[in-house]
């Protein structure tokens, strides 16, 4: 998922990208892995306690994944800064996860065959939300120069 996550920032960046990538996050994987585990943790506790502490958790602190991986955080410090990046936008990131279920919940009834093409647009959703938060609408925008997103001049 750190390699996917590294390649969903590149397509979203307008940076190159190769299958490659699938296998390059072994840097971030204990830092990763243990995050994971962390944010299950909090994440189960926030649902035994009444689903909606849960879900807060969910969409405050998901984002951690894709700190790891741009910006090689660690494990706390990719909480600390998903919390900071998604504060004022619970009700988007809401939203955004309804519309997550509704293309996964579509998928399943056309078969089972829609998810191939549901969690793709599920996973880019949260890729396009998290730079959004990131860098606003210059998230989106293309340079006229290049007719490249703007995110691709950025460093890393």
């Amino acid at each position: 998922m750190l390699g996917l996550t590294r390649i969903g920032l590149n397509i979203v960046s307008g940076k190159p990208f190769d299958v490659g990538m699938l296998f390059c996050g072994g840097k971030w994987l204990l830092k990763g892995l243990a995050t994971y585990l962390l944010f299950m943790i909090m994440f189960v506790v926030g649902l035994i306690l009444l689903i909606v502490p849960g879900i807060i958790v969910l969409l405050r602190f998901g984002m951690y994944q894709s700190a790891i991986v741009d910006r090689d955080m660690g494990i706390i410090g990719s909480l600390q800064y998903s919390w900071k990046l998604t504060k004022g936008n619970g009700l988007n990131l809401f939203v955004i996860l309804l519309l997550s279920l509704l293309v996964f919940f579509a998928g399943c009834i056309a078969m089972l065959v829609g998810l191939l093409f549901a969690f793709p647009m599920m996973w880019l959703m949260w890729i396009v939300a998290y730079r959004w938060m990131q860098y606003g609408g210059r998230a989106v925008m293309d340079d006229p120069a290049t007719r490249r997103p703007l995110l691709a001049a950025l460093p890393d």
